[in-house]
């Protein structure tokens, strides 16, 4: 089992164990606050001016209106000091009459509440309105009191002449009412936009805190996907952009998961690669056979870390000795599993029958029941007698040909009997197909054996090796009468590949019997 350490945080991990507080929300829910305060403060600075203009217009029309009603010529009518008297209400505080001397200045003649003076302060003039003069300041009403005043006084002209002011009447409003009720209406709109600052947070938060509500989870979600724990699934079920990226998010932990089951996999088949591949390099000789009279020579080269090529030596008897190439199906572990199968029942059962087919055989009606349908093992056995040099030789369904150099005439033949291979019959039909090769070493001949698969690595040409090229090879380090033929020949093969030449074995066993004079 392959055990994984915990990973350790990251910032990013960081980050989002921080962010879980509702930063987010805060972001969101403050800028609303602030504009529904504005808001709010707008709203009532705008009623509070509205009402305050309102109010003023009010005492504007009802000082014109008063001093354009009392502007008249019979102001020093008995009668008028009750007519004043008349205009006296809540607001109205005071109504005077004033006289235009000689020197063209006004004396205070009566007043509606008949003091004998005005104690009046001025404190801003403000733009007439017509033919009224407005004013604002300070009165000391009836009671004593120090009160703000709004004034309008209008010329009285003489009959006769309208040009000539000869008296003025102002009547002065009281502006503490007005300033009560804009002070009351000031505390009206501070209130309620208080209430409204406190309703719209409350209500900005509580909404920021349910839209950011699904982002918190999704970020705890994936914090706890980032401690490593892929069979988490993401808790939002919302159809909204958040919802679509939870779901974005579950598709890419399902397929980090995968990858990760995956990679496990990968591991694990990669361990088992390995240890087949060592047990694969332990099937091999490890050693090439003595045999009195001729030199045994092999090469075998993996196109991948497991082979699909496998051979093996067995000295049958004091005379005798065998020569197994064998290749599987396909490729990787149950290609060696299958080369080690036969060759287990190739080292049981050898040394106890006579010749090459019927050992072929005895293997075949051994172990090919015990393989899965499509699975075949196809080989080349050699059986060589030293005293007689005499070769017999069987072939299992095996593409290459045995090739046999013969030195005396220079040429170089091929052997290939026949024979299925082993694995896709029970008996029958692979025993009558199987059939036998006799022919006997002379002096300085060849005997190559070889695996289909060197005949397809690529040359640096681009072209696959071929048979042709191959036997071609194989007749000129026959020539040059080297023992280590195999040797030889991948030497020269290796030289002439590509760097990419393909995953195919190359596998050479060669046997060559001595010269006489040797």
């Amino acid at each position: 089992m392959v055990s994984r350490r915990a990973p350790s945080r990251t910032p990013a991990q960081d980050r989002t164990r921080k962010a879980k507080g509702g930063g987010l929300g805060l972001k969101f829910a403050v800028p609303v606050s602030v504009a529904i305060t504005l808001l709010l403060l707008a709203l009532g600075w705008s009623l509070y001016a509205s009402s305050r203009d309102a109010l003023s217009a009010q005492v504007n029309s009802a000082g014109v209106f008063s001093a354009t009603t009392l502007a008249a010529p019979d102001w020093h009518n008995k009668d008028n000091v009750a007519r004043l008297q008349y205009l006296l209400t809540d607001n109205v505080e005071e109504v005077a009459i004033y006289e235009k001397n000689e020197k063209g200045n006004y004396d205070f003649v009566i007043s509606a509440t008949q003091r004998d003076e005005l104690r009046v302060s001025v404190t801003e003039t403000l733009p007439n309105i017509g033919a009224v003069e407005v004013k604002r300041g300070r009165i000391t009403n009836k009671a004593g009191e120090d009160i703000p005043y709004r004034s309008f006084r209008r010329a009285i002209v003489k009959p006769t002449n309208k040009n000539q002011t000869i008296a003025a009447v102002e009547v002065f409003i009281s502006e503490e009412s007005m300033e009560a009720e804009l002070s009351e209406l000031l505390t009206r709109i501070i209130v309620f936009s208080v209430l409204g600052i406190l309703v719209g947070v409350a209500v900005s938060f509580g909404v920021a805190k349910s839209v950011t509500r699904p982002l918190t989870t999704l970020l705890h979600d994936i914090e706890i996907i980032g401690r490593g724990d892929l069979s988490h699934r993401t808790r939002v079920n919302s159809t909204d952009e958040v919802g679509v990226l939870a779901a974005s998010i579950d598709d890419m932990t399902r397929g980090l998961e995968e990858a990760e089951a995956m990679r496990d996999d990968l591991i694990s088949k990669e361990h088992q690669e390995q240890i087949t591949q060592e047990i694969q390099e332990k099937l091999f000789p490890s050693r090439l056979p003595a045999i009195p009279g001729s030199v045994v020579d092999a090469v075998f080269e993996a196109g991948s870390e497991l082979s699909s090529d496998l051979f093996d030596f067995v000295s049958l008897d004091d005379k005798r000795t065998g020569l197994l190439l064998l290749t599987a199906s396909g490729r990787g572990v149950p290609a060696a599993v299958i080369l080690a199968m036969a060759r287990s029942t190739f080292r049981a059962i050898a040394p106890h029958e006579n010749g090459a087919s019927a050992t072929l055989r005895r293997m075949n009606a051994l172990f090919s029941p015990d393989l899965r349908r499509g699975m075949y093992v196809t080989a080349n056995y050699v059986v060589y007698d030293h005293r007689t040099h005499k070769v017999q030789l069987a072939c299992a369904g095996h593409k290459m040909p045995v090739l046999r150099w013969v030195a005396e005439s220079e040429n170089l033949m091929t052997h290939h009997p026949g024979g299925i291979a082993m694995g896709l019959d029970k008996g029958p039909v692979f025993d009558r197909s199987l059939e036998e090769e006799e022919f006997e070493l002379a002096p300085r001949d060849l005997l190559v054996l070889s695996s289909v698969g060197l005949t397809q690595l690529l040359l640096k040409s681009g072209e696959p090796l071929g048979e042709a090229r191959f036997f071609r090879a194989v007749m000129a380090a026959a020539k040059s009468d080297e023992s280590s033929v195999a040797t030889r020949l991948a030497g020269k093969i290796d030289a002439n590949l590509a760097e990419e030449p393909g995953q195919h074995d190359m596998t050479l066993i060669s046997l060559r019997r001595h010269d006489e004079d040797r």
